[in-house]
């Protein structure tokens, strides 16, 4: 992976210097195309940036610091399509083009610009959000089986299995922070964070399930079937399978 530069070198990105930097480097370029996008940084940048973003699709852009390339992602819903390095600023513009005001598809991108690594997350996310909460169901659940015995991430299994036969806790995203169970209303990051989340408690030998502050819930320890129940009677009111999108989408 390339290191990614904290300022301009005039000798490998002259284009950019001229410009007065990435974003406007960028924003030229995208002008040449139709669309109307435009082009956003970091007010205090500490590292050469820019962002563009319509809609729910967004790209992040960035220079390499020791040769000349620039990275871009791809994102769509708080899912990340794909990413890859470019030789030069226009192939970038073009694939932000093609993904943002096209709406190219994960196979599109794959098939037009060589150069972007499509993730399987995209295809997943393009098929609907039942296949992508279902997903992260059975990579969680081959993840902790593969973990050492005595893990702290291992010992959530008994209680991921458990949480997996209740229908409603079964049609949340699960994921993991750092070493508790969560779950969200969303399939895309940032994550929704009103549903309880649980942790295996060393000193009580047994699940805690917590929430946090705002909701109201009481912490409770038991074993994983408890534990699951309590998780899925006190999911916040209303709340259903998750959705295609991030939890800013909800507010």
């Amino acid at each position: 992976m390339a290191e990614i530069a904290k300022a301009t070198q005039a000798d490998l990105y002259p284009d950019v210097v001229a410009a007065g930097g990435l974003p406007q480097a960028l924003r030229v370029m995208l002008d040449r195309l139709p669309g109307g996008l435009t082009v956003a940084g970091l007010e205090k940048p500490f590292i050469l940036y820019a962002q563009v973003k319509r809609g729910l699709r967004s790209s992040q852009v960035m220079v390499a610091a020791n040769h000349r390339a620039f990275s871009c992602d791809f994102w769509h819903q708080g899912v990340q399509y794909g990413h890859g390095w470019a030789g030069s600023l226009d192939k970038v513009a073009l694939a932000i083009h093609a993904f943002q005001v096209e709406g190219r598809s994960a196979g599109d991108l794959r098939a037009s610009f060589s150069w972007i690594t499509v993730l399987d997350e995209a295809f997943l996310h393009e098929g609907g959000a039942a296949k992508v909460v279902e997903a992260a169901w059975q990579s969680i659940v081959q993840w902790l089986k593969k973990e050492p015995a005595e893990s702290p991430m291992r010992r959530l299994l008994p209680l991921l299995l458990a949480c997996m036969d209740r229908p409603r806790l079964r049609g949340l995203l699960p994921f993991t922070s750092h070493d508790h169970l969560c779950f969200s209303r969303t399939t895309g990051s940032p994550y929704t964070a009103d549903c309880p989340s649980a942790v295996w408690s060393e000193p009580d030998r047994a699940f805690r399930m917590q929430a946090p502050a705002s909701v109201g819930v009481q912490p409770f320890i038991g074993d994983a079937a408890a534990v699951a129940e309590r998780i899925e009677s006190n999911l916040p009111a209303g709340c259903g399978p998750a959705v295609h999108g991030t939890a800013n989408d909800l507010t």
